[in-house]
């Protein structure tokens, strides 16, 4: 999946140019997003995750939403990766990888709660998104 995010580097640049008015945001965009697959690279995941939420903020795009979903769930942060997946997922409605970003995301979902589950003492009761644990 990585690969995928990899190899669209070049459609990532040409979605980041654009527009005059926003040609400083984008380029500062860009930088960010590079210096992440840099990091990434480095297996450097917190900072790559610092460098794309920057790019980010500059300007939403899906490809920085995915890369901070898996460099979470590569720092085993689930509950993180689960909210970039689905706000990769909501950019990208389209996307080729929808299926396998949909078990991706279940699978992190459900290793959250598990871990939860793990984490509560005994006879606490346990409340996960707003709801009530089993």
């Amino acid at each position: 999946m990585r690969a995928f995010v990899a190899s669209a580097v070049l459609v990532v640049l040409i979605a980041f140019g654009g527009a005059p008015a926003h040609a400083d945001n984008r380029d500062e965009a860009r930088r960010a997003f590079s210096a992440g697959q840099n990091a990434d690279k480095s297996k450097n995941g917190s900072r790559a995750i610092e460098h794309y939420l920057r790019a980010f903020e500059l300007v939403p795009h899906h490809f920085a939403a995915y890369n901070i979903a898996i460099d979470y769930e590569h720092l085993g942060q689930l509950r993180e990766a689960t909210v970039w997946l689905n706000r990769y997922l909501e950019l990208a409605p389209d996307a080729p990888d929808r299926d396998q970003v949909m078990r991706l995301t279940r699978r992190a979902q459900a290793a959250t709660r598990e871990a939860e589950r793990h984490l509560a003492p005994t006879g606490a009761t346990v409340f996960i998104d707003g709801r009530r644990s089993a």
